[in-house]
């Protein structure tokens, strides 16, 4: 059974490519934080960090402490999961 592209962002046209749309709004850098990736997608940190706690969404640690505050996620490893959630597989 072929996968169904599924919308990544409510404003997004079916002929975007929705996961450049959202890669581009991200900072430059190879690392990204939870609030760049939320402010990126209009969603919730909560919701990045769901994806982090149940193991989606794989993270560095960055900075003092263990705190999931001081971790950061790599921009391929994002563009990944992005492309799984389009393609209905996630």
């Amino acid at each position: 059974m072929a996968a169904v592209r599924q919308p990544l962002l409510s404003f997004a046209r079916p002929e975007d490519d929705t996961v450049e749309l959202v890669m581009r709004k991200l900072p430059a850098s190879d690392l990204v934080s939870i609030p760049d990736i939320a402010s990126a997608m209009s969603i919730a940190n909560s919701v990045v960090r769901e994806w982090i706690d149940d193991g989606r969404l794989p993270t560095l640690p960055c900075g003092a402490g263990n705190e999931r505050a001081h971790h950061k996620v790599s921009r391929i490893t994002f563009r990944r999961l992005l492309r799984m959630k389009q393609q209905g597989l996630l």
